[in-house]
């Protein structure tokens, strides 16, 4: 069939002209190798007259030429897929008609069954990295496109088949769809590019060589051919033509005899080119492909007294023979077919020949096709291989196959020594499964490793990769301290503590044991690595979140908390620059601090009273008397004087109590029985948490007020300090509108002079009473003349909202200037 379209073109010899060339599409495709009998005028236009600009029927060339190429592509296939060249293709051979898409990987197999036509499933094949497609596959799909395929995808289809070492295929549907001679050098442009990229610029240009003098049967073309390649790899056009002699003159050898007599023959320049000696050994193997008596040891001596050939990166898939997947790192594939067992010998081999020469050059498609043949070989010692002769642009699926084998083999330093160079192109399980293996050998190197990959990473990233290492790491066995140590380094790259907040909710964690959880949590709480002020109370939440109401942990986190906010000896230094005469204790302090410093203590008191305001009633009490016996302890180093001590517990419970009371405006009753249980529960002072309670229940039901006064009226030390929350809770309430909340007000005051109780109107109470006025002048409600009138006498005779009114007046005034 060839051989026909051959002498076809040889009867119109292809010229360079002002306009390209139309091939006659007309052309009938034989079996037979005769010469295709003449059409004649009569019967048919020739081939000028049918692609006559003149000839008004003529279909348009790009339409013809496409046609041209996707039926040619449809009738050949078979013919393709069949005819490799023997020397190049051993084992089973591919059936056209199999349904390719069941040697696809799953993922790229869904891909594939989801997109619109066979155009776009090629495209989706033409777009993936061709190591893991079979080249048949391509083909497959080929076959069943209608629509033709543009000038980029037939060159990227090129460079994929080229990939694949499917040479007769490139040149076939190269010189059987040419339209000028350009066309035949920009392929060989094309494949020059492509043997560089593939690293197989020596042997690929011998097996694109031999290949086209076995499939271009137009000797003016033939002679273009070797004229373009010896032009463009700077090679002696005599020298590719004697090479294409030699390959003949050796296909016509049968048995090794025939093959020794040749060499005896063919030894002078043998010797001093590469290419024949590599054409010579190929044929060798090919004579004893078959022979199962072979052994390793004979492979390796056909190999190690050939140094110059070995290091010569791509000769081991070029001598050895091919086999279905044998360039394609794809499990399904494997799956299919078996290794020859010449393969799996010439591979070992390459043990002997490192023990001698440790320059042996491997190329991708060498160390896919060692990886194809289920040889006895060490990985690192293919990484090695590989690296030292592909340095820039290793291929990210080898790098994983590999490292995945070296872990496998726990040998640590060559683990290192690939995730040190590797780490950017590891997919993830590889990636982790490494990084625990080192963690457990140095943690200086984890934490090394670590630093590169978070350096250029998102958060979102860092918190994936970091939490798949703990649970890995947890779940093969590491000590709480090695997961501790681990979790620092990770919060060394992440300084806010939310990457630390995220992995220690990490479901792994939950499967330690309430012991194992203290341990891991008390050392967190001692690193000096966690200093800032936000993730120790991220600490706090995470270890309340685990239910760990524990007295180390509890009075742990307060102790570091405080000592994070206020500074003791960088503030007390400033008291030497200081005039004032200062208290002692924590009231110098707190006098000494800057407004910035203050505002940070009250904020981190405020943060832990939220934080134990979620938990239930028992589990606050707990904690309310952990803290509270830790404050008043000689263990407790922050202050020492009673007057600091009852500050921190008063105002950490009435943070506490404010977040509860926040609750009571949506739950009231529901909070009011809690608060109810807490003080049950509570072992140490209540007395503000009575305060709260009591505000809540009058803000609940105002009448409760009065009620309480009386109730309490035989034993009004009960009341003391309380008054003001009850009084708060009658302004703060909702049941009420604000004339009816000074009513109930003024009937309060005077039920405490009548059941005798003692109390005077606080600044506190004169700032809430403003702004119930300020509201009511916000919100338009006008007071009533009475409440007018009772206001303005009870600021006359109440010093403290005197006061208050006088400082909110000079406000407003300022505000208004």
């Amino acid at each position: 069939m060839f051989i026909c379209i051959a002498r076809t073109l040889a009867r119109s010899p292809v010229r360079r002209l002002g306009r390209p060339v139309r091939l006659n599409l007309r052309i009938a495709y034989s079996s037979k190798t005769k010469p295709h009998p003449t059409t004649s005028k009569e019967e048919e236009p020739t081939f000028f007259e049918e692609n006559s600009e003149n000839n008004k029927n003529s279909i348009p060339f790009k339409d013809k030429l496409s046609s041209f190429i996707v039926n040619f592509i449809k009738q050949e296939s078979q013919a393709l897929a069949s005819s490799f060249d023997n020397d190049l293709l051993y084992g089973n051979a591919i059936d056209v008609n199999t349904d390719y898409s069941i040697i696809l990987e799953p993922q790229l197999q869904s891909e594939i069954d989801n997109a619109l036509d066979n155009y776009n499933k090629l495209f989706i094949l033409l777009s993936h990295n061709p190591i893991s497609i079979p080249a048949q596959a391509y083909l497959h799909f080929l076959e069943k496109i209608d629509t033709p395929l543009d000038s980029k995808l037939r060159s990227l289809l090129l460079k994929r088949l080229l990939y694949h070492q499917q040479y007769e295929t490139c040149w076939r549907i190269c010189i059987d769809t040419y339209t000028s001679l350009t066309d035949i050098e920009d392929f060989i442009d094309l494949a020059a590019v492509s043997l560089r990229e593939n690293n197989n610029s020596t042997f690929g240009l011998n097996s694109l060589l031999v290949a086209s003098h076995s499939q271009v049967f137009n000797q003016r073309l033939h002679n273009h051919i070797l004229d373009t390649l010896s032009f463009k790899f700077k090679i002696p056009r005599p020298d590719l033509e004697h090479k294409l002699s030699f390959y003949d003159e050796l296909q016509t050898m049968q048995t090794l005899e025939d093959l020794a007599l040749f060499r005896e023959n063919n030894g002078s320049y043998m010797s001093n080119d590469v290419d024949y000696e590599v054409m010579y050994l190929r044929k060798h193997i090919s004579l004893i492909r078959s022979d199962t008596s072979i052994k390793v040891s004979d492979c390796y001596g056909l190999l190690h007294e050939r140094e110059n050939l070995v290091r010569m990166p791509g000769w081991l898939s070029f001598i050895s023979p091919s086999f279905l997947g044998s360039t394609t790192l794809n499990n399904a594939v494997g799956s299919l077919v078996s290794t020859p067992s010449i393969s799996t010998k010439i591979v070992e081999s390459i043990n002997h020949i490192l023990r001698t020469n440790k320059h042996i050059g491997l190329n991708e498609a060498d160390v896919v096709y060692i990886l194809n043949s289920q040889a006895n070989i060490k990985a690192y010692n293919i990484y090695s291989l590989y690296i030292a002769s592909n340095p820039s642009l290793p291929n990210k699926r080898i790098v994983n196959l590999l490292m995945a084998q070296v872990i496998l083999q726990l040998h640590y330093v060559q683990i290192r020594s690939i995730l040190f160079r590797h780490y950017q192109v590891l997919d993830d399980d590889v990636l982790v499964e490494a990084l625990v293996r080192v963690l457990g050998e140095s943690t200086k190197d984890f934490e090394e490793i670590i630093g590169k990959l978070f350096k250029n990473s998102t958060f979102s990233q860092s918190l994936t990769i970091s939490t798949t290492i703990v649970d890995l790491a947890v779940n093969s066995g590491y000590s709480v301290s090695q997961i501790e140590r681990m979790l620092l380094i990770f919060h060394g790259f992440d300084k806010s503590g939310k990457l630390l907040g995220n992995l220690l909710k990490s479901e792994t964690l939950s499967s330690y044991s309430e012991q194992q959880h203290i341990e891991l949590y008390s050392k967190l709480i001692m690193a000096p690595e966690i200093s800032s002020t936000k993730t120790l109370l991220e600490l706090n939440r995470c270890i309340l979140r685990r239910g760990l109401i524990e007295e180390t942990l509890i009075s742990g986190i307060l102790e570091r908390v405080l000592n994070s906010t206020l500074r003791k000896d960088f503030i007390l230094a400033r008291a030497r620059d200081s005039k004032r005469k200062l208290p002692q204790g924590f009231q110098r302090i707190h006098m000494l601090a800057n407004v910035s410093e203050r505002a940070n203590f009250h904020n981190s008191l405020r943060a832990l009273g939220q934080t134990y305001s979620l938990l239930g009633a028992k589990d606050m009490a707990r904690v309310v008397d952990i803290t509270s016996n830790y404050i008043f302890s000689r263990h407790f180093t922050f202050c020492r004087d009673k007057f600091g001590r009852d500050y921190l517990i008063n105002n950490v419970v009435s943070e506490m109590m404010r977040f509860v009371e926040r609750e009571s405006r949506t739950k009231p009753k529901e909070t009011i029985f809690k608060v109810r249980d807490l003080l049950t529960e509570l072992k140490s002072d209540s007395k503000v948490i009575r305060c709260h309670l009591f505000r809540m229940m009058v803000r609940e039901d105002p009448s409760k007020a009065i009620q309480l006064l009386q109730f309490y009226s035989d034993n009004k030390s009960s009341l003391a300090g309380i008054i003001p929350y009850m009084i708060s809770g009658i302004l703060s309430t909702e049941k009420l509108e604000k004339n009816r909340k000074l009513q109930v007000l003024d009937r309060f005051l005077s039920e405490l002079v009548v059941l005798g109780y003692r109390h005077r109107i606080t600044q506190k109470t004169g700032h809430e009473l403003v702004r119930l006025l300020k509201q009511d002048s916000v919100s338009g409600k006008a007071l009533t003349p009475q409440s007018v009138s009772w206001i303005l006498e009870f600021s006359r005779n109440n010093k403290a909202l005197n006061r208050v009114l006088q400082v909110h007046f000079r406000r407003d005034k300022k505000n208004t200037l």
